[in-house]
Formats: C-alpha cells, structure tokens, sequence
C-alpha cells in the first residue's frame, strides 16, 4: 500500500472572505501588481476550474508570478504539479525554509524514488526532522510507516499513534479524527477516553461543531 498521492500536492487553498466576493479578473489583476497570495487563489481557481474556466498554462503563469513574490505554497505547486525536471531540488530548496508540505513531498520522493533516486532511510529522516520541526504532514507520513509496516519498516502501531497525535497537537484535522477513533475503538491500542476527549476537542477548536456537541456526549458515557 503506498501513499496516496495528494501528499505529493496539497491543493487546497482558502481564500480570505475579501477574495471569495472578488470577481476573478479582480483577484488575478491583483496578482499581476504584486499580491502574492492573490496569485495563489488564481492559480488554484484556473488549474482546477472554480469561478474561472479551466486553463491549466495560465494557471502555472500564476503559480510561477506567486511563487517569484515569495508565496511558498505557490512554489511547492509548481514543484509537484507540473512536471518539472529540478522538482526534488525545488522541494529540497522549499524544505530547507520549513515549508511543511514540501518536505512531506520530498519525504515521499525519496520513499517512491520519485524525481531522485530511491533512499528509504533518507527519507525517513527527511520526515523526522520535518514532524521534529511541526511538519504535520510528515508526522502522518512516519504514522503510516509504521502503522502498516511501510518500506520494510516493523509495524509497530504505538509509534504510529505517537505520530498522529503529534500530528493532531499540529493542527491536522483528518490525524485528530484518526487518533480519536483510534483510542475509541481500541483495536490497535489499549482504550483511552481522555485520549478520545484530547482530540475531539482539537477538532472543535478548528471548527467542526460535530466534535463539539460529540464531547460532552462522549465525556457522560465515559463517566
């Protein structure tokens, strides 16, 4: 079982309030005098399609102007969308300055031996010291190592747990839900309802007021 590949891309981008009421000729004119992160939103609307007809040259245009003004992420698409022959030294290049979903993509590159030459232990380590250093991301990569025995790793599903709790403590809403149901079920690991309780209350605090109406249910039938 591999990773799926939207850890190679992560193309989800949200817009600011202000932009979502801008017209798409307003947000990519914005681009065009130096607004970075507009640069970003265009180039997200015209690869994929929403609120601009598909245009995936045009997009790249975008992604690069983005990326030139100094928005990371717009970098990092550009690095695992579009084919580049320098992508690994550009996710190389992007990790070195933290960006946490490049130095996931260059993890994984180094696992599958994508764009460099296959190294599973640098790629390991390469997650390490990006999970080390609040790579969320990379924290999930390590999680799914050693949950399912990846790359001729032992299973060894504390470890796992460990790193999608880190990965929760980080902010990544689909590791806080993992870990919940983890702990909830206690299949892979002994029970824990404080546990269960952590992570829903993360996953309340970014906003899914499910978990939030969850949490005093769960706490009354724990008690």
């Amino acid at each position: 079982m591999k990773f799926n590949k939207y850890l190679l891309a992560v193309s989800v981008c949200i817009a600011t309030p202000a932009m979502a009421q801008s017209s798409m000729e307003t947000i990519e004119s914005n681009c065009l005098t130096g607004d970075a992160k507009s640069c970003l939103v265009a180039g997200y609307a015209n690869l994929n399609g929403v609120k601009a007809e598909k245009n995936v040259t045009k997009s790249e245009t975008l992604f690069e102007r983005g990326c030139t003004l100094g928005e990371l992420e717009a970098c990092h698409v550009i690095a695992t969308r579009f084919n580049k022959s320098d992508s690994y030294k550009r996710l190389s290049e992007l990790c070195s300055k933290g960006h946490d979903a490049s130095c996931a993509s260059k993890a994984y590159s180094e696992l599958e031996g994508l764009s460099t030459k296959k190294n599973v232990k640098k790629g390991i380590q390469t997650a390490q010291a990006s999970c080390d250093n609040s790579g969320s991301q990379s924290c999930t990569i390590l999680a799914s190592i050693y949950f399912l025995g990846l790359y001729s790793q032992k299973i060894d599903n504390d470890k796992g747990v460990s790193y999608l709790e880190k990965s929760c403590k980080l902010k990544m809403y689909s590791s806080c839900k993992q870990v919940a149901k983890i702990y909830s079920e206690g299949r892979l690991i002994k029970p824990n309802a404080e546990k269960v309780l952590e992570s829903l209350s993360t996953m309340c605090s970014l906003g899914d007021k499910k978990s939030c109406s969850t949490i005093e249910t769960y706490r009354g039938k724990t008690q």
